[in-house]
């Protein structure tokens, strides 16, 4: 495993295991890899939408409202959501699991119960070689919900970041003793390369600009995060 040919050195040839992992079911599956993964492609971005539109109702026990299907839209207005979801890579899934994410996140701070979302989190960070930085934002935000931010913290936290260290941490583990290296190859093939951030970020929120004003208007509504339960 993990070598061009029995001989080779072994080298980490992807940055997304979840994806990866998926894709290898088309083997036993007896499915072509390029159509299996465009078609898992397709289902996944779609699921997405639907999933990030039940956000409000989850967090708020009620029904469905425009602006939850509105703002489910507005991964519609970024061409490349679609063009790399639909291009047979992981774009697709990092989606769904974020929204599946964030519905689970919302039900458990509202309810106090369970921690399911520190699994799809987990597989989050294991999608992308950033995948952490979201699960990172998803315990900043934890924080800041809760009344007392540094009061002692409860059952279902404790077991919530337990279950999500023990996911990433696994996985680093395996990393460095398969390939000795804590982070994927990616970083070493493009560290040392200038992509000009400022100008990216300037010709996204350009070319963006629904999502951009979106995600403006929207970022009052964190206050309104349910707090926490304390379970202790």
């Amino acid at each position: 495993g993990f070598r061009l040919t029995q001989h080779s050195q072994v080298v980490e040839a992807f940055s997304n295991p979840t994806w990866t992992v998926l894709l290898g079911l088309s083997v036993p599956l007896g499915v072509n890899p390029i159509t299996f993964a465009t078609r898992l492609g397709y289902l996944f971005a779609a699921l997405s939408l639907p999933t990030a539109a039940a956000w409000g109702p989850i967090s708020e026990r009620r029904g469905l409202r425009l602006e939850d299907a509105l703002a489910a839209a507005v991964p519609l207005t970024v061409t490349a959501y679609g063009y790399w979801a639909c291009g047979g890579l992981e774009t697709g899934v990092l989606s769904f699991l974020l929204a599946l994410s964030g519905a689970l996140w919302l039900r458990e701070r509202r309810d106090g119960r369970t921690f399911w979302s520190a699994l799809t989190l987990g597989l989050v960070s294991l999608t992308r070689p950033e995948g952490a930085l979201y699960a990172a934002v998803a315990g900043v935000l934890m924080v800041l919900s809760r009344p007392k931010p540094l009061a002692r913290p409860s059952r279902q936290e404790i077991l919530w970041t337990l279950t999500l260290a023990a996911i990433v941490g696994a996985w680093l583990a395996l990393r460095w003793n398969t390939f000795g290296a804590w982070v994927p190859n990616t970083y070493y093939a493009k560290r040392d390369g200038d992509f000009y951030p400022r100008q990216y970020l300037i010709g996204f929120a350009r070319e963006n600009r629904a999502s951009v004003l979106a995600a403006v208007l929207a970022w009052p509504t964190v206050n309104d995060i349910p707090g926490d339960v304390d379970l202790a």
